[in-house]
């Protein structure tokens, strides 16, 4: 905070250096971001790209659960540790051309200095737009949002592409973008009114390219994502990425609708970091059961409820990937008296 004879101003939070990240802090991106380098590791080949009609579905062999959640309470310093988190990602995009800034979780400590830092092997992250739970209107469909967070991404994957040949050419990720924001767009978002007399064939024939788009949402996500791999490979000329979809404040709006959308847009190469305080999202599924469990009534629903939102919740984000901040106490010390005072906080 900075201090004046009008008052205080608030410092917002921003990406963090060693020095200022307390114990929880450093916990929680130095365990994600070994769990994000396990999912890069992992061997992947573009499938979609020659996949045949079946006969029978085609179900995924192997997955993954790729969701972690920062977990805290008000003023834990969440936020910080996913701006920090995503500016040391940055760093293993392009390294070549990058250089960490200083203070930075990236660079090299020296003799002496406290070893914190992190160090990835041959791999790229690519963290994306962060999506802003506060900011989702309630009238915008909220899987709109996950397709905008790649759009800055398919647009400058298409200038690339571009400059390379004459003409209007798109390039694999562009033109499956396309077909992603489609699908989402008409199959998701789109509702049909009710039927009128007189015009009941117009409203089946509606209700079918809605179906139709909505059975392709999944499908198209996996395409577009394959071609991203792809584009990063041939025109970025960098290895297989892992994209990084960041969310903050998962726990203030439509939790249960987010959860559900993480689970539905999943990829090898895509994984969900987001914040939220873990007894606030109970509460939030627990509400959501409680309406569709409405049948039931008494104590029973109510505690009913929130079985289903707590293992509805460790289903979809596991304890193990769940990393929990200090109280905001630790966090005010360590930044206003340094360790030894919070040291001597703890011990008293």
């Amino acid at each position: 905070m900075h201090h004046s004879e009008f008052g205080t101003v608030r410092e917002e939070p921003r990406p963090m250096s060693r020095e200022d990240l307390t114990d929880s802090q450093w916990l929680a991106i130095e365990g994600i971001f070994k769990l994000l380098q396990s999912c890069a590791f992992r061997p992947f080949e573009v499938s979609s790209k020659d996949a045949q009609p079946q006969l029978v579905p085609q179900f995924d062999i192997q997955r993954w659960n790729q969701v972690f959640l920062i977990e805290g309470g008000r003023s834990s310093g969440k936020t910080a540790t996913l701006l920090t988190l995503l500016d040391a990602l940055s760093h293993w995009h392009t390294r070549s051309n990058s250089k960490a800034r200083p203070g930075s979780l990236v660079s090299t400590p020296t003799v002496g200095e406290n070893p914190r830092h992190l160090s990835a092997g041959n791999v790229c992250f690519v963290p994306l737009d962060v999506v802003n739970m506060r900011q989702c209107r309630a009238d915008m469909h909220l899987a709109l949002s996950f397709v905008g967070t790649f759009a800055n991404l398919a647009h400058e994957l298409q200038r690339r592409f571009s400059s390379g040949f004459s003409g209007n050419r798109m390039s694999p990720s562009s033109s499956a973008y396309k077909t992603f924001r489609d699908a989402v767009s008409l199959g998701m978002a789109t509702s049909v009114p009710p039927a009128v007399s007189g015009e009941i064939l117009m409203h089946e024939i509606e209700l079918q390219k809605v179906e139709a788009w909505r059975r392709e949402v999944l499908p198209s996500f996996r395409r577009f994502v394959d071609a991203l791999c792809e584009d990063y490979r041939d025109v970025v000329r960098v290895d297989i990425p892992l994209f990084i979809i960041p969310i903050e404040d998962a726990d203030m709006v439509r939790t249960t609708e987010l959860l559900d959308l993480m689970t539905t847009f999943s990829h090898p190469r895509v994984a969900y970091v987001f914040t939220g305080d873990r007894k606030l999202l109970i509460h939030s599924l627990t509400r959501k059961f409680v309406e569709e469990l409405g049948a039931l009534e008494g104590e029973s629903s109510a505690l009913l409820s929130m079985q289903c939102a707590e293992a509805f919740l460790a289903k979809t984000v596991p304890y193990g990937q769940t990393f929990q901040l200090a109280p905001s106490i630790d966090l005010v010390v360590h930044k206003t008296h340094g360790p030894e005072a919070r040291a001597k906080a703890e011990h008293q």
